[in-house]
């Protein structure tokens, strides 16, 4: 499911006065309040790499992306251009950015002391295409407060990020931006169970999954879960019965209006997640579902209908 980000401005709005605090007020702030962040991660998406400078001061002084704390009068947008000219010089225009993620990094430490405490931040990740001399420009002026301008913008396979051992969230993301490429799968539909009720047959995919089911004991109902991720299409070919399907909460209770469905051959079915579904076939049913996940334990919730 796509995550709804979304910035409203109520009429009226006057920019918020800036406030310079010193460290000491700074580091009580940092004690009280998730702060948020805006970062921009350079990008080559031709040759799949993502570009990262070396931190020179805590918090993770180690290899990151560019950027800074967000100003509370500036939209996300605002504040990655502001913080990328500071940090680099360049001037960049805000259509030029693709937002990516956002992610939440609890640091054991800090620049302001005491540096132990460690700090919060929320940070809203933007991606950019830069040309080669801008690439240049921003190694050659990257703020040596901030960076080690002498290393510059150092471009990294994922391959080279696994090398060097970077924080998860910076592989995360390169994994995010650009998915592990699949081949062809082909080959022959396996048996994954088989009892006195039914056969299953399952192909798996990275990102989703194929089952096949012959139904020979219909004296039990099917089904009586949830999936909380995933939604499953099935689609009949043979016999038939009768679907119940009820929206649920997140505490897994049903909340919805349970509805009957008819289904025979040729019928098709699309059960969207947080949906509980209870399937009472006829012997003999056979049908095939589509998974938009692989199958995952974890993701199998169970919730009756009665």
């Amino acid at each position: 499911m796509d995550i709804l980000v979304q910035s409203y401005t109520e009429a009226g709005f006057k920019p918020i006065p800036s406030l310079r605090l010193s460290d000491e007020e700074y580091g009580r702030v940092l004690q009280c309040l998730v702060y948020t962040c805006t970062d921009i991660v350079p990008i080559d998406a031709e040759r799949k790499v993502i570009y990262l400078a070396r931190r020179a001061s805590k918090p993770n002084a180690s290899w990151w992306w560019i950027g800074g704390r967000m100003a509370a009068h500036e939209t996300k947008e605002e504040a990655a251009v502001r913080n990328f000219r500071r940090e680099t010089g360049l001037e960049i225009s805000e259509d030029r950015l693709k937002l990516v993620a956002i992610v939440d990094c609890r640091w054991k430490d800090r620049a302001q002391p005491p540096q132990e405490i460690g700090c919060h931040p929320a940070t809203y990740v933007f991606t950019i295409e830069l040309t080669a001399e801008e690439r240049a420009g921003v190694s050659a002026n990257l703020d040596a407060q901030e960076y080690e301008r002498e290393i510059g913008l150092s471009d990294f396979s994922r391959e080279q990020l696994v090398g060097e051992k970077v924080v998860s969230p910076i592989l995360e993301l390169y994994d995010h931006i650009f998915p592990p490429e699949e081949d062809v799968k082909c080959g022959p539909l396996p048996l994954a169970s088989s009892d006195a009720r039914r056969d299953i047959r399952e192909f798996e995919f990275r990102d989703s999954a194929f089952q096949a089911f012959f139904i020979r004991d219909a004296s039990k109902p099917l089904g009586q879960h949830f999936h909380r991720e995933k939604f499953e299409i099935f689609y009949f070919s043979e016999g038939g019965g009768v679907i119940r399907t009820a929206k649920v909460n997140a505490a897994g209770t049903i909340v919805g209006e349970v509805k009957r469905f008819e289904v025979g051959s040729g019928s098709i079915i699309r059960i969207p997640p947080m949906h509980t579904h209870r399937f009472d076939l006829v012997p003999n049913t056979r049908f095939v579902a589509f998974s938009s996940k692989p199958f995952d334990p974890k993701d199998l919730n169970a919730c009756p209908i009665g």
